[in-house]
């Protein structure tokens, strides 16, 4: 989906997908296929991880998320804007790449929407071959690291080399589970004449749909939950559900890729339709 809206947004940028998949669950190889959309394929790269700081880490799956370490070492760009996979863009954000310094999303997970905490799903950085190799070397330095590569990123840079990590405003960036909390266009002025909230205020990265981000996935089991006694599709009423579904299906038919899965969410008949059973 991230890819198909930058073509339609008519980014100036190439797309730099990091993986170490090479095809689809139907065969399609992953670097052709998506070669028609501007995606350049890089194969991941292993970035070792400290055998107690692994074991620290809140989350399990928080161990492939350290992998995005490796941006640092994308020094054939100036400047790279790193999204994380789970989220959906809405607008263009090319202007980004004329900011100097380091850039990243504030962490309100908790919808703390005052938190001086950065989070890295979305982040401006300038890669050098030695931020990378320092991060490194400053995780060795380290007892635990709860929080993974977040805290790391956040330690090296703001506590040891001392470089402002500059925030991002709630509009640029902020979690799909706190959008109605984002301060919008001119909203100071609206609530003040009228009483009411802004209208205006969708981020241009919106990181996960919700907590368990049902919405930004074509798995449409997890989408159907009981409300009011009755079975319903809760990414009818999200946002952005039919957004990225029509951006993830435009995607998928363009590029001809797809699984039985896949199909099915696409299917308008049966996504709109009464909610499986």
């Amino acid at each position: 989906p991230i890819a198909w809206v930058l073509r339609r947004f008519h980014s100036r940028f190439p797309l730099v997908l990091l993986t170490n998949v090479e095809n689809f669950p139907d065969g399609s190889p992953v670097e052709a296929t998506l070669r028609p959309l501007g995606v350049k394929v890089v194969k991941a790269e292993d970035v070792p991880i400290p055998a107690h700081l692994g074991a620290s880490f809140k989350y399990k799956y928080w161990r492939q998320a350290w992998a995005k370490l490796q941006i640092w070492r994308l020094t054939q760009y100036e400047r790279v804007i790193w999204m994380d996979s789970d989220a959906i863009l809405t607008r263009n954000v090319d202007s980004l790449f004329e900011r100097r310094g380091m850039w990243m999303m504030p962490d309100t997970w908790q919808c703390d929407m005052a938190t001086p905490k950065p989070c890295s799903g979305f982040m401006l950085i300038e890669p050098s071959e030695a931020s990378f190799r320092g991060l490194l070397e400053y995780a060795g330095t380290l007892k635990k690291l709860s929080k993974a590569d977040q805290e790391l990123i956040e330690g090296y840079f703001g506590g040891v080399t001392k470089v402002q990590i500059n925030r991002f405003e709630h509009l640029e960036a902020s979690f799909g589970h706190c959008l109605g909390m984002i301060p919008g266009i001119n909203s100071s002025d609206i609530e003040a004449k009228w009483k009411f909230e802004s209208p205006w205020r969708q981020p241009a990265f919106v990181h996960k749909s919700s907590s368990a981000n049902e919405c930004f996935s074509f798995d449409l089991h997890r989408q159907i939950r009981w409300a009011n006694g009755a079975r319903v599709n809760i990414c009818h009423y999200h946002p952005l559900g039919a957004y990225w579904r029509d951006a993830f299906c435009a995607a998928t038919s363009s590029l001809g890729t797809t699984t039985d899965g896949a199909e099915t969410f696409c299917d308008d008949a049966v996504w709109y339709g009464p909610p499986l059973t």
